[in-house]
């Protein structure tokens, strides 16, 4: 498989500089402290992992690293590479990175690389409180860079076995979704989605013809094993759906199959009340899932943006037959000062343009899906106090278009 060396660009700009110029990551390994920022799927944590291999550092999400106290022992003396900042939610009193500060002070603040999805990343503020974690009482914010034209066609070619990928790329301009390309995770799944010939026209079409093969059996044992019968495509994706949102909605990572493997973040399958038990462990066997990194015993989503897209789509489901409230669906996604939970932010976005998409239902509907920047308004926080009509009128399902 081919690694493409991804380059990054400095947030701050120095003095004289028009603009902070493009650097390979790993020229940055003798920096204290660094945040790394990018789009859902733009390869942060990939980039982690690969630092973390070639450095002798250590790999870990912030949900590992806040709730490990203390801190394990393996961990002191080494450059540490905590993933997924915006996607931890805070518990009790303490934010995240107060939490994170706190351990890193435990461990005689070692040199650290935090990465950040870039619409959660709350510049000066989260610099602020990060910095006295750090060695040097400095963290440099950088962006990730998308990934080249010649990044694009050497990975459709080796990574994803496109022989034209020149063909291919002019098809995605053709259906006006060229842009998707320079997003590793959309690149891998509108390779997948377009394999048979079958091109999608948005990116809502991309993720669902991805996520139908993704299920399909690759392996022709287990496809021809006695009882093992065909999956039925939608309700397979309903099931996997149910499973993402009740991992989204509660904040934990995974799934745990067996008893030995259940913990605060792997709950076991039965607490997850699945309405299609059967289907659901079926789709746990689909590439949908894939074991985590801590115990085989572990599955957790393919990608987070997978696990929202099928996590909205059930959810939709849900508000569409009025099997739930939106009031209370609305409650769960929102904090106390009616913005959306960071966490949330991708699940909200395509929540919020299936209602918009919803243009019969009443005006009040609409603002209250009106998306998680429009939230933070005052005028769309009465949305929190009048829950409304239990559902919008029933529709297709939408999501955010490429």
């Amino acid at each position: 498989m081919l690694l493409v060396e991804r380059r990054v660009q400095r947030l701050e700009k120095k003095q004289g500089e028009r603009e902070p110029a493009e650097q390979r990551l790993r020229e940055l390994r003798e920096t204290p402290a660094w945040v790394l920022l990018g789009e859902p799927g733009a390869g942060k944590s990939k980039a982690l992992e690969l630092e973390a291999e070639a450095t002798g550092g250590v790999y870990v999400t912030v949900s590992e690293f806040v709730t490990s106290v203390p801190p394990p022992e393996e961990w002191r003396g080494k450059v540490l590479f905590i993933d997924a900042l915006g996607e931890t939610r805070a518990a009790g009193a303490e934010s995240p990175n107060q939490r994170i500060r706190n351990q890193l002070r435990l461990l005689g603040l070692p040199p650290f690389r935090l990465s950040c999805r870039a619409a959660d990343w709350q510049g000066a503020t989260d610099t602020a409180e990060l910095q006295r974690g750090s060695p040097d009482g400095r963290v440099l914010a950088l962006q990730l860079c998308q990934l080249t034209d010649e990044d694009i066609r050497q990975i459709l070619q080796t990574n994803h076995g496109v022989s034209d990928p020149a063909g291919f790329i002019e098809q995605a301009e053709r259906h006006r979704i060229e842009p998707l390309l320079r997003n590793p995770q959309m690149l891998k799944l509108l390779a997948n989605a377009a394999r048979d010939g079958e091109w999608p026209e948005s990116r809502s079409e991309v993720y669902r013809l991805a996520c139908e093969k993704l299920l399909q059996e690759n392996n022709p044992v287990h496809r021809k094993a006695p009882g093992n019968t065909p999956l039925d495509t939608d309700a397979a994706l309903q099931a996997a759906g149910q499973l993402c949102a009740v991992l989204l909605l509660t904040n934990v990572t995974g799934i745990a199959l067996d008893p030995d493997a259940v913990d605060h973040s792997h709950p076991a399958l039965d607490q997850f009340k699945a309405e299609m038990p059967q289907t659901a462990r079926r789709v746990l066997q689909s590439a949908l899932f894939w074991p985590a990194a801590s115990h085989d015993e572990r599955l957790i989503p393919c990608h987070r943006t997978i696990a929202e897209y099928l996590a909205a789509r059930w959810l939709a489901d849900r508000l569409d037959h009025k099997a739930l409230p939106q009031g209370r669906l609305l409650k769960l996604l929102l904090g106390f000062d009616g913005g959306v939970v960071a966490d949330l932010r991708g699940l909200f976005a395509w929540l919020a343009i299936d209602q918009q998409a919803q243009a019969q239902g009443p005006p009040r509907d609409r603002e209250a899906w009106a998306g998680p920047q429009a939230m933070q308004r005052e005028g769309h926080r009465a949305a929190l106090r009048d829950d409304g009509p239990a559902g919008p009128p029933r529709g297709r399902w939408r999501g955010p278009e490429g």
